[in-house]
């Protein structure tokens, strides 16, 4: 008996195998990608509330300039930029034409800026005309009763906060951006 007469019908059942086993293999392996997808999703799920990095942003709810509802989870599955601000505030004077900039460069990619203005402690007549003078395009909200503002610890102002598209927060900036790069340098910590 030669080689090839015991080796190819051998060969010829482990295809035939293969073969009949390959939608359990397919079945298997689909079973397990989702699997670890849904793992993924309850470990994200399971990250904190708070507001040090690392943690699940906490959602909230305010009225924007033009009256309509917005809320921070609304957003989830995009990176956010969440700047707390006040007209009165020389600092945030400073860094409105860049986070301006910022919106209107990154908006096309998904970055959503949302800015809060601390309206418990601002004047609504000025809020408008710090709005005009920058021509600010990005979304802005009133923080009327300062939960927010209390929520996320917004003692000092201009505050920044990096959250991934996941609702994690990625990076904070206390103080003022000076520039479009300055905001560039935080963005590039959003994975």
């Amino acid at each position: 008996m030669r080689k090839w007469d015991i080796i190819l019908p051998i060969w010829l059942m482990y295809f035939a195998i293969l073969l009949l086993l390959s939608p359990l293999f397919a079945t298997l392996h689909s079973t397990s990608i989702q699997s670890l997808a849904t793992n993924q999703e309850s470990i994200v799920d399971n990250i904190k509330t708070g507001i040090k990095i690392g943690d699940r942003a906490p959602d909230f709810t305010l009225s924007s300039i033009n009256g309509s509802e917005v809320s921070l989870n609304s957003f989830r599955g995009k990176k956010v930029l969440l700047n707390f601000w006040a007209s009165w505030c020389g600092p945030c004077q400073v860094e409105a034409p860049h986070l301006k900039a910022v919106h209107e460069q990154y908006e096309k990619e998904g970055l959503v800026v949302l800015t809060v203005d601390l309206a418990f402690n601002d004047d609504l007549t000025n809020v408008k005309k710090f709005i005009d003078k920058f021509k600010l395009s990005a979304p802005v909200l009133f923080d009327l009763d300062g939960k927010v503002a209390q929520t996320y610890a917004t003692n000092f102002i201009p505050m920044t906060y990096f959250i991934d598209a996941k609702g994690v927060i990625q990076a904070v900036k206390f103080g003022p951006f000076y520039s479009l790069e300055d905001i560039e340098d935080m963005l590039s910590k959003l994975q």
